[in-house]
């Protein structure tokens, strides 16, 4: 519920399509599907929506994110 909520809150032209988390011992790694408009298709945005969702996760719930693999599955033009 958190991804979905930040990546809403980032843009209404991003759509989350699937999160599968992975536990290690003591951390947890995200890998999210997204579904983007065209304009929005950028490393640049790929690392901020990585950075905010690593910070909200990590702050909210206390839990270590290692990483958050984004996959761009679908381009809305």
């Amino acid at each position: 519920m958190i991804v979905y909520k930040t990546i809403d809150e980032y843009s209404r032209e991003i759509k989350l399509l699937k999160v599968l988390v992975t536990e290690f011992d003591e951390s947890y790694s995200l890998y999210i599907e997204l579904s983007v408009n065209f304009i929005m298709n950028n490393t640049e945005t790929v690392k901020e929506i990585q950075r905010i969702i690593k910070e909200k996760i990590e702050g909210f719930t206390g839990i270590t994110i290692d990483k958050v693999d984004i996959e761009i599955k679908k381009i809305i033009t």
